[in-house]
């Protein structure tokens, strides 16, 4: 009998049921079309067979597309949420040498978009985004803005070790191109960061200060990937991304289908029809 207990055990189909206690805490490596025993609470014990042919590109960064973690499946589209805040205001705190728990925290204004992200994330998550007010000394006054944080668990310290230095600062990772492959990723990442200047139809993505070489991978995964070309620019000392008038085109067009509604407004706006308009004053239909 093949050994399950440990935590990178794969589960095949000819595993014994893995009971409760044992290996339901620890991670389980799945493979697609595979079917995988997944603990429940209660005693209970299902089967969920994954999807086959999902693309499986995560592997070569040490990450799976789905994980088991406490009897939750944590999904490719969590992933790909994941990833994409993490290029943006996502921040990893270590709990431990192989764990990291996620923090986010927005503005009153965006309180609609850190909801968004806590239902996306809800089954690894701790608590519902709390309403919470700090005072800048700087401005003299307060703000308000909304704060929630996930579960600590293996593949949060996994993001943690490709995401940030051991010095804690955020980095590029080195396989950047492998990661940054989904339009949810993208567009996640635009909402965070992005900007859309409606006067010239460019748009704008702004970065902590990563070294030449870490902007050269990202630019180099977004042209890879997307096909997109925007050009390094210099802020108020930080660099930015800038997505000249025909890039910018591009970009909306990858990330839109995935932009919630009340986020939209970082968006360009849809072009308006005139086909099959009346001519003015007409009444006729």
């Amino acid at each position: 009998m093949r050994p399950t207990g440990r935590a990178d055990a794969k589960a095949g189909p000819s595993d014994p049921p893995v009971p409760r206690g044992r290996a339901g805490d620890q991670r389980i490596k799945a493979t697609p079309g595979i079917t995988c025993v997944v603990p429940l609470p209660g005693n209970r014990e299902a089967t969920t067979r994954l999807i086959t042919g999902e693309p499986s590109y995560l592997k070569g960064c040490g990450v799976i597309p789905w994980e088991v973690w406490r009897g939750t499946m944590i999904t490719k589209r969590q992933k790909e949420i994941i990833i994409g805040t993490l290029l943006g205001d996502g921040y990893l705190q270590a709990t431990g040498k192989k764990n990291a728990r996620l923090k986010l925290e927005h503005s009153e204004k965006q309180k609609d978009y850190i909801f968004w992200k806590y239902e996306e994330l809800k089954n690894l998550m701790q608590d519902k985004p709390k309403k919470l007010e700090r005072y800048n000394p700087k401005w003299g006054k307060a703000y308000t803005y909304y704060r929630c944080q996930s579960h600590s668990m293996p593949l949060l310290g996994k993001f943690k070790r490709l995401f940030y230095d051991k010095a804690g600062r955020k980095r590029i990772p080195e396989k950047i191109s492998m990661l940054l492959k989904s339009p949810l990723s993208l567009a996640v990442w635009y909402m965070d960061d992005g900007h859309y200047y409606p006067r010239d139809d460019v748009a704008y993505i702004y970065l902590p200060r990563y070294s030449e070489e870490e902007i050269r991978k990202l630019t180099e995964a977004l042209g890879k990937n997307f096909n997109l070309k925007p050009r390094v620019i210099k802020k108020k000392g930080y660099p930015v991304l800038y997505f000249p008038k025909e890039e910018t085109q591009k970009l909306m067009a990858i990330i839109k289908p995935w932009v919630p509604e009340f986020m939209k407004y970082k968006t360009s706006p849809d072009p308006v029809t005139t086909e099959g308009a009346l001519p003015e004053g007409s009444t006729n239909r």
